[in-house]
């Protein structure tokens, strides 16, 4: 997918996105109106000029909206991802780009004091947000915001954090005899940061812990100021101010602190708060914006009032006085940053939606002939007479471009998708069509399965099929993490040993057994028009079998010394035999199962959508339904039922204790 971002080159959080999206195999381009170079994006400078007056301001937006559009004509995305809505956000609108994602950073979409600067701000806002396919947003209190300026009318914002990659940002343990108790202060030094209030804060501190020295790390306006206010304090041998630092810097520098301060007066998220979280650093923050969504007060930090100094003193010497404390939040930020924080699964959650976006738009395109064909619906010999002839003659052309290309290529062919290389046949409808026509393959589910999974968790994917979200489950959980593909169908089995091979998958095993509640020899039916509806049956019959070797979960799991953290499960009516077949794994307390409710399948099997609920309850799953944009909603075994009254196939999780925390922020958001 070639993915356009329009943002400042120069920015951290650009970088870190367009890389990341770069690593997953995207072609990404960047383009502002600054310049920089960072690997895996193209970048594009539009002007290297500021504007000088607010006449100079109007007439260059115009200027490089119409820049925009030449440019982004050229590079022909997929997608456009606008980073900041009063700035970039308005370049993408000017330009008429589509399909286009707007992503607010807060400062561009926070609150303002009710002047004539607040409403042109919301206004700017309305006009991009509401004429955009997709919102993301860092937080659930930036989500709040957008839908307060925008009165609703517009995309649902989706919460995909700023997060922290774990790996990079690891716990460390300054020695206890450490002659200074260091406090750290990683920001812009503008006033909306607070720096100026934990100078003034400082004196109180150095009274009842005098060893305590202010690490400043940062640039901006206020920096001469600061100093003199601290010399002015009679504090400046004991504050330095270093500057600011690279990015790459921030891990060394937080290894030699005791404790990171963020007095903001206003704070969207804070980043550098899960940066401080991962890194077992306990961190005193100010209560505003969204900083509650990562600080937990007394659990995995200290939150004071804002502009305050005493009570920030008085935080700062709690903790300066107690690394009993100090440890215990630091080691319960580092497990909320890895449980709900971690970066890859964040990359994920965005590649997702903008796969989801282009899917979408695609879609767009044809939107008025569907409506005439709704139209046409309503009329009585129209549906019964020319729907079944439309139907006939679709699957008549895409069925001979199918041939066509297998006349080119043969019947399997590879394809590059965002998860990498996938051998498929191209005769499978259920889908190899999708994946030709859209890229891409069960995108809600995908979006899940991305906020479930976190680097070194075990998953198992039953009815993996030739291996398309295996593939995806072995990126998310990492060279760390392990999983487990399990296909029954012989014919996919063998593409799915293929297409491991070629992405070098090798935290994988594949195993070519079907999933059941007993051990022997099976009969699968086998469907040569949709090679993902093979299924079990208990004997021969007019359809095509094969002969297949059924082995319980649990066994499975046992054999290869596996605790599963995650299962994927799609066997055709199959599932509720096979949950007989894991009931040691089932008993886990932290587990998370996506599967589905097809209640031809399950009826087909002798089974019923009430059984398989049934089955999951009885181990104590909490249950939340998939929707169609990707989003996750609390459910239960009743509303799902109902939803099974109207839908052949309604997909969802049942998951308890660590990854029922996951999912409900997931639905939270």
């Amino acid at each position: 997918m070639r993915i356009c971002l329009i943002a400042n080159p120069q920015a951290t959080h650009t970088q870190r996105w367009a890389t990341a999206l770069g690593d997953r195999g995207h072609d990404v381009h960047v383009i502002g109106v600054r310049n920089a170079a960072f690997e895996n994006a193209t970048v594009h400078c539009l002007s290297p000029r500021d504007p000088q007056s607010t006449l100079a301001v109007a007439i260059a937006y115009v200027r490089l909206g119409l820049r925009l559009r030449f440019l982004v004509n050229a590079i022909d995305p997929n997608v456009v991802l606008a980073h900041y809505t009063t700035t970039n956000g308005v370049l993408a609108r000017l330009a008429r780009l589509r399909p286009l994602v707007v992503f607010p950073w807060g400062t561009d979409i926070r609150e303002e004091p009710d002047h004539w600067k607040r409403r042109l701000r919301e206004a700017v806002n309305r006009w991009v947000l509401r004429r955009t396919e997709d919102i993301v947003v860092s937080s659930r209190y930036l989500r709040e915001r957008v839908l307060t300026v925008t009165s609703g009318r517009c995309s649902p914002p989706v919460v995909i954090p700023f997060g922290v990659d774990p790996t990079a940002f690891t716990p460390t343990t300054r020695a206890p005899d450490s002659p200074e108790f260091r406090i750290g202060f990683i920001k812009h030094l503008r006033r909306r940061y607070g720096a100026g209030t934990l100078i003034d804060a400082m004196p109180l501190v150095l009274a009842e812990v005098p060893t305590a020295r202010l690490i400043m790390a940062g640039a901006g306006p206020l920096e001469a100021t600061l100093k003199q206010q601290a010399a002015k304090l009679g504090i400046a041998d004991r504050v330095d101010f270093i500057g600011r630092i690279p990015h790459s810097d921030v891990p060394d520098l937080m290894a030699t602190l005791d404790v990171l301060v963020n007095p903001s007066l206003e704070e969207s998220f804070g980043v550098v708060l899960l940066e401080a979280g991962s890194t077992g650093l306990p961190a005193i923050t100010s209560d505003v914006g969204g900083v509650r969504e990562i600080i937990e007060d007394g659990v995995t930090g200290l939150l004071v009032p804002p502009d305050e100094a005493t009570a920030l003193s008085d935080a700062i010497i709690r903790l300066g006085l107690d690394s009993s404390l100090r440890r215990e939040l630091g080691a319960a930020a580092r497990r909320r940053v890895v449980d709900t924080f971690d970066w890859s699964s964040n990359v994920a959650e965005l590649d997702a939606l903008l796969t989801t976006t282009v899917r979408r738009s695609v879609g767009a395109r044809f939107a008025s002939v569907r409506a005439v064909a709704s139209r046409m619906e309503s009329i009585p010999e129209v549906n019964r007479i020319l729907r079944p002839a439309l139907v006939r003659s679709w699957d008549a052309v895409w069925g001979l471009a199918i041939r066509l290309r297998v006349r080119r290529g043969g019947s399997v062919q590879e394809l590059d998708l965002d998860v990498g290389k996938l051998a498929i046949n191209l005769n499978d409808r259920g889908v190899a069509w999708p994946l030709i026509r859209y890229r891409e393959y069960e995108a809600p589910e995908r979006l899940t399965m991305s906020r479930l999974l976190q680097p070194g968790m075990h998953a198992i994917d039953i009815g993996a099929h030739v291996g398309y979200h295996t593939l995806l489950l072995s990126r998310l959980v990492g060279e760390t993490g392990r999983v487990v593909a399990i296909e029954a169908a012989p014919e996919n089995y063998t593409l799915l040993r293929r297409n491991l091979g070629s992405n070098r998958a090798t935290n994988v095993t594949a195993l070519n057994v079907a999933a059941s509640d007993q051990e022997g020899e099976a009969l699968l039916e086998v469907d040569h028009r949709n090679l993902g509806a093979h299924h079990l049956v208990s004997e021969r019959h007019d359809g095509e079998t094969v002969a297949v070797t059924a082995q319980r979960i649990d066994e499975v799991a046992g054999d290869l010394d596996l605790r599963p953290d995650f299962l994927k499960m799609d066997i055709e009516g199959a599932e509720v035999a096979a949950i007989r077949g894991m009931s040691t794994i089932l008993a886990a307390p932290d587990l998370a199962l996506l599967t589905e409710l097809n209640r031809p399948a399950l009826q087909r099997a002798g089974s019923s959508p009430d059984a398989l609920l049934a089955a999951l309850e009885r181990y104590g799953f909490a249950f939340f339904q998939i929707e169609g944009n990707g989003e996750v909603r609390r459910s239960s075994s009743d509303a799902l039922l109902r939803a099974t009254a109207h839908r052949a196939n309604v997909n969802f999780v049942a998951a308890k204790g660590a990854a029922l925390v996951r999912i409900s922020d997931a639905a939270a958001r």
